[in-house]
C-alpha cells in the first residue's frame, strides 16, 4: 500500500508520538529497522505546519534505504509517551513505531484490533482548514468563497492509501471542488490516471460559481494576484497557558525577529480569535499558476417527461431517449464527443467509443451504421426501439460491435436510482 508501513498484521492509522505545548522537551531514540515514509528525513529541525516554533529535531543523520532506517536517531521533542521510558519502549516491541510522511514519529493503531486489516491512512498533519481556504481564495482570487473547504492535503493521503493509480473517486457532495484537486495533483505526482466524479445539487450555485471554475483553473492554469497568509503560530487560551505569558511572547518575539532576518513576510499580524493567539505571515503575491492538465466534463440533470416513472407513456419514452445520450456515455466511461446529429451521438475514450442512435425514425440508420463500421475502435451501439431487442443485418457477426436498446434501459436505471421493484 503505498506511502503506508504493511506487515503480516494489515495496514493501520498514525496515533501521534509527539504533543507542541508548554511541557518539557526530551531525547528519545528511534531504532535502526523503523519504517520511515518521509521522502526527505535529514538531520536537523522539522517544523510543524501550523508552528514554526514547533518542532522535532533530529540529532543524528539518519541513513535510510528502501524506506527503513539503517541506524539510531536520536530525536529531541515533546512527546506524548513519556512519563517512563518503558511507554515508549513498548510502542518499538510491539513493532507500532514508525516515521510518518511528514517526518514525525507515530505509533500504529488499529481501528480493529483482531484483523488488523484496516485500509486508511491519515495523517494528523496532513493539513487544516485555514489552509484549505487560503488555496481555495487564492485559485478563484476571491476572499471566503466557501466556508471550511477540506484540505487538499487531507483529500490527498485518503486517496494514498489505495494503492490503485487508475482508480475512479467519488465525492457525493462535492462542495468547492477539493477532491478534484486532490486527484488531480496526486495524478501530477506519480503519473497516475485516476479519474473523479462530483456530484452536488448546486445550492448556493456552488457547483458554477465555485467547484466548476476551480476544477477548471486547476486544470489549466490561473493568474494570482493578491495577498497570502500563513499561520506561523497558534496557542489556545487556558489557564496553563495564561501562566506562561513569558513564554508565549517569547516565541512571538521570535517569530518576528525570524522574519526581520529572512524577510519571507512583508507583515506580521498577532492577534486573538476564537480563545486562540494566532500569529500570521502575510504577503503579496502576483505570480501565474500554471495548470495540471486533463480535462472536465460538466453535466446538469432534471427530470425529463410528463409522468411518474411507473406511468411513462411513449412519449415520455422518446424524449427520454432523446436526451440519453450523455448518461450513456457517462456508464460506457466514454467521455468525449466526437459527432452528433438530430438522430446520433458518438463518444470515445482511448480505448473504446458508445454510438447512440435516439429517433424513432429510422430514414438515417443506413448513415448510422455506416459510419459504426468505419469506427476502429470495440463499439457499443445503443438503439431506440420498442422492442426488448433489436436486430441490425449489418452489425451481426462483427465482434467489434456491442448493440443494445433504448429506453428500456434508461428506464430500468431510472428504477434501480429510486430503489422501484
Amino acid at each position: 500500500m503505498t506511502g503506508t508501513k504493511t506487515d503480516e498484521r494489515g495496514t493501520y492509522k498514525p496515533t501521534p508520538l509527539f504533543k507542541f505545548d508548554s511541557r518539557p522537551r526530551r531525547v528519545q531514540v528511534i531504532p535502526k529497522g523503523t519504517f520511515i515514509d518521509c521522502k526527505n528525513w535529514n538531520k536537523g529541525k522539522i517544523k510543524g505546519k501550523r508552528n514554526i516554533l514547533a518542532y522535532i529535531e533530529l540529532l543524528d543523520e539518519p541513513v535510510v534505504k528502501n524506506s527503513i532506517l539503517q541506524n539510531d536517531v536520536r530525536i529531541d521533542g515533546q512527546w506524548c509517551k513519556t512519563n517512563t521510558n518503558g511507554e515508549f519502549q513498548k510502542v518499538i516491541n510491539d513493532n507500532r513505531l514508525f516515521v510518518n510522511s511528514n517526518g514525525f514519529p507515530n505509533e500504529k493503531s488499529y481501528r480493529d484490533e483482531n484483523s488488523r486489516n484496516v485500509h486508511t491512512n491519515l495523517w494528523l498533519d496532513a493539513g487544516y482548514n485555514e489552509l484549505g481556504k487560503q488555496i481555495l481564495d487564492q485559485i478563484l482570487g476571491k476572499d471566503n468563497v466557501f466556508p471550511y473547504p477540506k484540505p487538499v492535503e487531507l483529500v490527498k493521503e485518503i486517496i494514498k492509501s489505495i494503492d490503485n493509480p487508475e482508480a475512479i473517486v467519488l465525492d457525493f457532495f462535492a462542495g468547492s471542488g477539493t477532491t478534484a484537486q486532490a486527484v488531480l495533483e496526486k495524478n501530477a505526482e506519480d503519473d497516475g490516471q485516476r479519474q473523479f466524479i462530483l456530484v452536488t445539487n448546486n445550492e448556493g450555485k456552488i457547483m458554477e460559481e465555485v467547484c466548476y471554475p476551480r476544477v477548471e483553473k486547476i486544470i489549466k492554469g490561473y493568474n494570482f494576484s493578491g495577498k497570502i497568509t500563513e499561520t506561523l503560530y497558534e496557542e489556545n487560551l487556558s489557564f496553563s497557558s495564561l501562566k506562561n505569558t513569558d513564554g508565549i511572547l517569547s516565541e512571538v518575539k521570535e517569530i518576528e525577529e525570524e522574519n526581520k532576518r529572512s524577510m519571507q513576510f512583508e507583515k506580521i499580524i498577532k492577534e486573538i480569535d476564537d480563545n486562540k493567539i494566532i500569529v500570521y505571515g502575510e504577503k503579496n503575491v502576483k505570480e501565474k499558476r500554471e495548470g495540471l492538465g486533463n480535462s472536465v466534463k460538466y453535466y446538469k440533470t432534471a427530470f425529463v417527461g410528463k409522468h411518474n416513472i411507473l406511468d411513462a407513456d411513449d412519449k415520455d419514452k422518446i424524449q427520454l431517449a432523446h436526451h440519453a445520450g450523455e448518461m450513456l456515455a457517462i456508464a460506457e466511461n466514454t467521455l468525449e464527443q466526437i459527432k452528433k446529429n438530430a438522430h446520433w451521438q458518438i463518444f470515445e475514450s482511448r480505448e473504446r467509443m458508445t454510438a447512440v442512435y435516439f429517433r424513432e425514425e429510422q430514414d438515417q440508420l443506413d448513415e448510422f451504421a455506416k459510419e459504426v463500421l468505419s469506427l476502429k475502435k470495440p463499439v457499443t451501439v445503443y438503439m431506440f426501439s420498442w422492442e426488448e431487442k433489436v436486430e441490425i443485418i449489418d452489425f451481426e457477426d462483427n465482434k467489434n460491435i456491442n448493440l443494445k436498446t433504448i429506453p428500456q434501459p434508461i428506464l430500468e436505471i431510472y428504477k434501480q436510482i429510486y430503489n422501484i421493484i
